[in-house]
């Protein structure tokens, strides 16, 4: 497929006549065509799950009196950041902003 829309590209360029156009192709990309590339929906599907993009689910901690500090009890795990939900667990208190690990002790 990449090979067909860089092919695609430079037809382009030579068609507007610009022939002294240059083109910068990425060495790492793969231009080959092969007869074994998979075309299905669960195939796609799989390459989605596992390239760089892929989601690893993080665990968030609720956060309800907006201090900066989660419960431990109150966990939703996903991709992005939930709102109202921190990656930290350490709220003794999670219904008093005051009291949190990073209060100051009066």
């Amino acid at each position: 497929m990449r090979a067909v829309l860089v092919g695609a590209l430079l037809s382009a360029l030579w068609a507007c006549g610009d022939q002294g156009a240059h083109v910068a192709v990425d060495a790492s990309l793969d231009t080959s065509i092969g007869d074994a590339a998979p075309s299905d929906a669960s195939a796609d599907a799989q390459a989605d799950a596992s390239g760089p993009d892929a989601c690893v689910p993080a665990t968030w901690h609720h956060d309800g009196d907006g201090d900066g500090f989660g419960d431990p009890a109150q966990t939703m795990s996903t991709c992005i950041q939930p709102s109202g939900y921190v990656a930290d667990a350490t709220d003794c208190d999670d219904t008093r902003a005051g009291v949190n690990p990073g209060a100051q002790e009066v």
